[in-house]
This record gives C-alpha cells, sequence and structure tokens, in this order.
C-alpha cells in the first residue's frame, strides 16, 4: 500500500469571470478576473515531487517482471485492464505486474528509522556520533498547488477604423509559490526557520554579548558543556539541555550552544521540502496603439509600466526578528516580512515597437507607369522589431562570518554614505569605452555604500540592508533592434521568387547582464563586487531566397 504525507486539497476552485461593454461605435470597456493554479512541490513539477523527502528507510522498490517481446507470453511487464473483452479471452488483469507476482513487504519503522541520521550523541562505545540533515513534508503546504488570481480592468478606443488606442491596468496576487530557500554563501534562507533548523534570532539579540564559561569566547558558538549549559540557563532558565548533547560536548565542539537551542539538535539541517510559502503581488499599467494594414502600413506600440513585489528568494531569518537582533535598532519584524521587497525579477519599464511597411513603389503606386519602377522597386516590404527593458533590481548580501546559523548574511546600509552608489559611468564602460577587457575589472556599485553589521558583542547583528533595490540600484537596461526586407519576385502566374535580408542587432548594441549573485558578496575588500562579467549582442546578418508555387 503507498502512502504519503502529501494532503489532497479540495478547494481549488477556478472561476474565471469577463465583461465587455461597448459605449457608442468607439468605446469598449473591458474587464476580467481569473484564479488558476499550477504544479509545484508535492503536487508536482518540483524538487522532491517524484521521490518526496528522499529518506532512507521509508520506501521500497519494486521491480516487476520484464517486458517480452516474443512468444505466445509476449506482453508488456504491466498492464492494468478488466475491461469486458479482456475478462471474455481470459487475460484479465487487475495486478499491477501480473498475476502471482510477490511483492516486497512494507518497512516497519523501528529504532534504526527512528534514529536514522541523527547525531550530536555518544554511542554504547563512547563514540561522538555526527548528524546528517533529514528533509520534511509539510502536510498542508505540500497540497497547495500554487494559487494565481488575476484581474485586468481597460478601456479601448477606435481612434480610426484601422487605428486603435488600450490602456488597461493588469496584476495579479501569486500564493504558495516555490520558496528557493538556496542562498549564494550557502546558508539556509529558507523563508521558514522553524522547519529549517534556524536558530531563533531572539537567542542572537540576548546571547550575542555572553561569553562563555572561560570568558574569552562567544557562548553560542561554544560546546555545550555543563559550564556554558549553566550560563545559558541564566538568560533562558526553561532551555532544554538533554544530558546525552552535553556529553557528547565533552568530545566535539560541533555540539554547540547555537545547535543546542535549534528546534531540531539532533539534525545537522533540515530541508523544508515543499515549504511553498512565498507571494508576489504584480501591478501594472499597459498601453497599446496598434494599426491594421492600411495603406501599406501596420504597427502595434505598446508599453508597460509595473511593480513586482514578494518574498521570493532568500531570508535573513524565517522567524520573527525582534528589533534588538537587527542591527542599529528599529522595531520588530513579524516572519519574512522584513524581506518582502522589490523581486528580483521586477521590471519597471518594458516598451516595444514593431511594424511592417510595404513600399510605395510600383504597380498601383509611385511609378506606376514606369517599367524600371515596377521591375526594381515594387513588391518591397520593410519589417522592424525595436524592445527595450530596464534592469531588475540588484540585491546585495554579505560575504563575511555572520552567524550563520540564523539565515542569509546581510550587510547594512552605511548610515555615513552620502555619494551616489552607481560609480564610473554606464554599466561596462571603462576607461577606453566598451572593451571585452573592462569585463570583471570595473566596479560600478560603491563599496563604501554598505557596511558592516554592527556587533552584539561577539556576533554581528543582522544586516539592515534592503533584500533588494537598496539605493535604488538596479542592473543593465536592454534593448535590441531588428529589422528585415523582402519581396517576392514574380516568375509566372503561380510562381514567385522570393527574396529575404534580415539583421539582427542593427545598431551593433552590446547587452550587458546583471552583476551575478557571486559579485554581488559585499565585503569592504572585495575587488569583484558591483562588476559585469557577462555582455550579449552582435549584428548579424542573414540572407535567403526561395520559391513558392
Amino acid at each position: 500500500m503507498c502512502t504519503t504525507p502529501v494532503k489532497t486539497y479540495w478547494n481549488n476552485w477556478g472561476p474565471r469571470v469577463g465583461l465587455a461593454w461597448q459605449i457608442g461605435e468607439k468605446n469598449v470597456i473591458r474587464a476580467g478576473y481569473a484564479q488558476v493554479f499550477t504544479q509545484a512541490g508535492g503536487v508536482g513539477g518540483r524538487g522532491g515531487a517524484a521521490n518526496g523527502t528522499g529518506q532512507t528507510g521509508f520506501n521500497v522498490t519494486a521491480i516487476g517482471r520484464p517486458e517480452s517481446t516474443t512468444g505466445p507470453d509476449a506482453g508488456p511487464s504491466f498492464y492494468l485492464n478488466n475491461s469486458a473483452d479482456f475478462t471474455a479471452a481470459g487475460i484479465a488483469n487487475t495486478d499491477l505486474f501480473g498475476s502471482g507476482f510477490a511483492y516486497p513487504a512494507p518497512p516497519s519503522p523501528g529504532l534504526a528509522a527512528q534514529t536514522l541520521n541523527t547525531g550530536f550523541y555518544l554511542d554504547a562505545s563512547g563514540k561522538f556520533q555526527s548528524a546528517s540533515s533529514v528533509g520534511y513534508a509539510d502536510p498542508y503546504f505540500s497540497g497547495r498547488a500554487p494559487e494565481i488570481e488575476m484581474f485586468n480592468f481597460g478601456v479601448e478606443r477606435a481612434i480610426t477604423n484601422q487605428m486603435t488606442l488600450a490602456l488597461n491596468y493588469v496584476g495579479n496576487e501569486s500564493h504558495f509559490i516555490v520558496n528557493s530557500g538556496a542562498v549564494p554563501s550557502g546558508e539556509n534562507g529558507n523563508a521558514r526557520g522553524y522547519w529549517s533548523n534556524e536558530l531563533d534570532p531572539v537567542y542572537l539579540a540576548t546571547l550575542g554579548s555572553v561569553a562563555d564559561s572561560s570568558g574569552k569566547a562567544p557562548l553560542l558558538t561554544a560546546a555545550a558543556t555543563p559550564a556554558n549549559v549553566a550560563i545559558l540557563h541564566q538568560y533562558f532558565p526553561n532551555a532544554s539541555a538533554p544530558a546525552p548533547f552535553e556529553a557528547a560536548a565533552a568530545k566535539s565542539s560541533s555540539a554547540s550552544i547555537q545547535q543546542l537551542l535549534k528546534h531540531f539538535p539532533q539534525y545537522s539541517g533540515v530541508s523544508d521540502t515543499w515549504g511553498n510559502v512565498s507571494n508576489f503581488s504584480y501591478n501594472s499599467f499597459q498601453a497599446t496603439l496598434e494599426r491594421q494594414m492600411s495603406r501599406g502600413l501596420s504597427f502595434n506600440v505598446n508599453y508597460t509600466f509595473a511593480k513586482n513585489i514578494g518574498d521570493d528568494s532568500t531570508f535573513r531569518s524565517g522567524f520573527n526578528i525582534p528589533a534588538a537582533a537587527i542591527s542599529g535598532g528599529g522595531h520588530n519584524w513579524k516572519q519574512d516580512r522584513i524581506d518582502r521587497s522589490l523581486t528580483t525579477d521586477n521590471i519597471t519599464h518594458i516598451f516595444h515597437a514593431f511594424g511592417v511597411w510595404q513600399l510605395p513603389f510600383g504597380k498601383g503606386h509611385i511609378g506606376n507607369d514606369s517599367r524600371a519602377v515596377r521591375w526594381l522597386g515594387g513588391g518591397w516590404q520593410l519589417s522592424s522589431i525595436y524592445s527595450y527593458r530596464s534592469g531588475t533590481p540588484i540585491a546585495v548580501t554579505w560575504g563575511s562570518n555572520c552567524l550563520t546559523a540564523v539565515g542569509e548574511c546581510m550587510p547594512d546600509k552605511n548610515g555615513s554614505f552620502s555619494g551616489p552608489a552607481r560609480i564610473n559611468g554606464k554599466w561596462g564602460r571603462g576607461p577606453n569605452g566598451y572593451q571585452a577587457a573592462t569585463l570583471g575589472k570595473v566596479q560600478y556599485i560603491d563599496k563604501a555604500a554598505f557596511a558592516t553589521p554592527q556587533s552584539a558583542g561577539y556576533e554581528p547583528l543582522i544586516g539592515n540592508a534592503p533584500r533588494t533595490h537598496a539605493y535604488g540600484l538596479t542592473g543593465p537596461s536592454n534593448w535590441d533592434w531588428d529589422a528585415g526586407l523582402r519581396r517576392s519576385f514574380p516568375i509566372r502566374e503561380s510562381l514567385q521568387f522570393v527574396f529575404e535580408a534580415d539583421c539582427i542587432d542593427v545598431a551593433n548594441h552590446v547587452n550587458f547582464s546583471t552583476p551575478s549573485s557571486g559579485n554581488l558578496v559585499w565585503s569592504p575588500t572585495s575587488t569583484s563586487f558591483g562588476t559585469v562579467t557577462g555582455a550579449s549582442g552582435n549584428r548579424d546578418w542573414q540572407f535567403a531566397g526561395h520559391i513558392t508555387f
């Protein structure tokens, strides 16, 4: 019998409603709402969807008989069919691997299963047992499919018989979105600190300045010896301190106070396999001017102004954060609220323009009476596409030794910094202009804009810089212009030769990539912080000719 911790959620209703109202001959109002669902986590489409948490001892693979392709017993390795025809033929089968197949017995949880991957204790011989990590499958969130509510309202007006202008508000609210939990510097940055075995920052706020029993080292990272546990109990009298853990601390400093204070101290880490708890809020204004083909010209020009806010990436803590744990103080933060900001894929401005122009020469146009003009200038068609998008918000992290048990390391905004954070001119430009040699060599973000977080005594506090868009920093904008020329040469009534010439990146413009996450890890001595290492774009001509008949 197969079982799963994923609980089926039966309330995924997907209503859709739309409205179109014509006012007069030239105006139309449109509105719509839809709620849709997609796949992720325990409902498929993401890591862990097929093999769950992957814990050894909780599944057994049943290997069926091999497929037979010849002889009287030819057939697939398994099939399920008890229809009337199969039953009448005597080959009905409701056994997955065939009649008489011996299925393996399901494993029974025992002592070994209960202690699987645990550590921070001494075995019977007094040897220290190292711990491993485990995966947790949340029974509720694993069954919640990503949910997207989409809504729009707009007005469209006919300017002429061939041209329309549309103005629209378009937005969506997304919930139960996949939370990456993976952070550049390797710490656990999951949104749910309890289920990813993070250290609650309340301990950092209280114990960050407390010394261990030697009086020379921080208590949090010291071994959980009886003497250090006694100091811990002065501040947190009800903190649990199992005797086996204290005994292990005598053999290994990895059995530390901060490990003891985690919710699952017996594991080195916990993976929140299906913790799909992230949220997005997208709002945009969209304008479109469109002309249908008339007098040889058609075009579409559209512009989008948008804002996308969410908690979609790394987290400096998956718990409530008290003000005393944040560098510079401030106020208390509810879980994940400090890291809700512009998303790393927020694009504020998007502009597109494309069109087709049938050149007005030849038959029925300019030069209609000239055979030479009809032959040389008639039938040409010019097309073009231009695209522009603004840069995405930059996410700066801290590459130093913060208390890794808490979450993502973040720097501070430098309170005494007054200059622009963006320096050294346009992205990708160096002392000698735009050259490949500039890549990875010029820093475009001023390191002085950020600072090391204040110290709690022994341990640094949680950095106060925004998760994204500090000082309004965004990556490079990108634009591209492509064009094409086409003409059909009639050979006879049903036979034509078509010539095409296309130019990709007409302006031979280089687009630079946003600095990679590794080049956005701040330290006061970094030489790669804020550098650009990627670029793309070069003019490309393509010619083609073909015959149609």
